[in-house]
């Protein structure tokens, strides 16, 4: 009888440990369909179903895997929590936390994002903290909201999903206050193109910066309504009014996130009068935060019409990204070489050289400067990452990489090529990025105290390649 006995207690535990491995909060990765993806930073998604996306019911598990640009391979694991009737999978994940949205068009992941407009951070299965990057097709949703009871409006709007600096960018901060009104005019636009589904007739941009608790913080509006017409490329600078509140930080640096929020407005309320824009309303059998439109092919940039471009055949820089490629890097200045200009960096001899006007005295401070190479048509984005000047301890003095000098009458750096990129592969690559970074100073007693949060603080003025 026990002899019985065992063999079926072994036999229960055996079901039991499959059943947890399918089911229970590790889970296993669904094997049935597959959607992949990827955001506009080069991140890439793999989403996995039991079944086809269109035939998932509430329960179902789900897996999603990010593949970052460093390489690494992260997931979440989780089950369905609804399925919307546009389509859209609301996901629960295993654990707990916040639950999000992804949108499946065809073959291919095409969203991944918070609820109802919200932002979301996923925690991954190496307890790494990710907010979802914003991928070239964004959507427009049913969105009827009201603030403090008596302002209230409807309108379309992508909610969270978009965040502005996974666009390249060289603006970090507003100037408060510099709006239409302003007495030296505006100075802010944002460059928007893309193709829209739908005729968006009253479309208009907000800027919010996140802050680590969750709060939003209005940055920047626009005033007028702009028109775009269904399945045309769109390609338009909009100016930004920036507000006049002493109470808030225009620097991008002092937020979490900095999204941008594309409304079309249909209709709003101010304290309980005459709608001041009543251009209809959303259907009834439309629900709360339903697509109704969509723009692909999504491009975006800052400009700001007072900063002074950076000169050269390297062209002018913008900042780059964390090794991952999670997150905006404001201590890189990002050189995207023109394609003429790749070939004459691969001759023999070939310099980069590019001048620093803020710096006089380059021992002042002792700025640490490190060169890095990218080519993200193969999805190499951190080579030959050299230190090419900094102190040393050993030497006690400021010293500099074989292949690399400096002027300090021109403000000039420059490297020779060779001396720093020592990977093959930079023979064949098509597409190159140059990578400036500096993440501190020495003072001689602390580095901590020297922390640099911005690279633009040495006010790059030109960059060349130079035989």
């Amino acid at each position: 009888m026990l002899k019985k006995f065992s063999s079926f207690f072994i036999a229960i535990c055996a079901i039991l440990a499959f059943v947890m491995l399918g089911c229970g909060p590790s889970g296993v990765t669904p094997t049935g369909s597959t959607y992949s993806g990827s955001d506009v930073l080069g991140n890439t998604y793999s989403f996995s179903l039991g079944t086809n996306a269109r035939s998932a019911s509430k329960g179902d598990r789900f897996s999603l895997d990010l593949k970052s640009r460093d390489g690494k391979t992260r997931w979440v694991r989780g089950a369905v929590q609804s399925v919307n009737s546009d389509g859209t999978l609301t996901l629960k994940p295993d654990g707990g936390g916040k639950s999000f949205d992804v949108v499946v068009n065809g073959n291919n992941l095409s969203s991944v994002a918070g609820t109802e407009g919200d932002i979301v951070d996923i925690k991954l299965n190496d307890n790494t903290i990710f907010t979802p990057r914003t991928f070239e097709n964004v959507y427009l949703r049913a969105n009827r909201w009201s603030t403090d009871q008596v302002t209230t409006g409807e309108t379309w709007d992508t909610g969270m999903s978009i965040l502005l600096t996974d666009f390249p960018t060289n603006v970090s901060m507003f100037e408060q206050g510099r709006n239409s009104f302003h007495a030296e005019g505006q100075r802010y636009a944002v460059k928007i193109s893309g193709i829209s589904d739908r005729d968006l007739d009253n479309f208009t941009l907000d800027i919010q910066g996140i802050k680590d608790n969750g709060d939003w913080v209005y940055l920047a509006g626009v005033w007028d309504r702009v028109l775009i017409n269904a399945n045309t490329p769109f390609e338009m600078e909009i100016p930004l009014d920036i507000p006049d509140d002493n109470n808030v930080s225009y620097n991008f640096i002092d937020y979490k996130e900095i999204v941008l929020i594309a409304n079309n407005i249909i209709k709003i309320i101010w304290n309980n009068t005459n709608a001041d824009e009543d251009y209809g309303t959303i259907p009834t059998n439309i629900d709360d935060w339903e697509i109704i439109a969509n723009i692909r092919n999504l491009k975006i940039s800052i400009i700001d019409n007072e900063r002074t471009t950076a000169i050269g055949n390297a062209g002018d820089y913008f900042f780059g990204y964390q090794e991952d490629g999670l997150s905006v890097e404001y201590k890189q200045a990002v050189w995207k070489l023109p394609s003429n200009q790749i070939a004459n960096a691969k001759q023999s001899g070939a310099k980069f050289e590019f001048v620093m006007n803020n710096v006089t005295d380059i021992t002042e401070g002792s700025p640490a400067f490190a060169f890095i190479w990218q080519n993200p048509a193969s999805g190499l984005w951190w080579q030959d990452m050299t230190t090419i000047s900094g102190w040393d301890n050993d030497e006690n003095d400021y010293v500099f990489h074989d292949g690399v000098s400096w002027d300090s009458d021109t403000k000039k750096m420059t490297i020779v090529i060779s001396d720093v990129i020592k990977d093959n592969r930079f023979a064949a690559a098509n597409e190159v990025n140059f990578i400036i970074a500096c993440w501190h100073m020495h003072d001689g007693i602390n580095f901590e105290e020297n922390i640099i949060k911005n690279i633009e603080v040495f006010d790059f003025r030109s960059a060349n390649i130079v035989q």
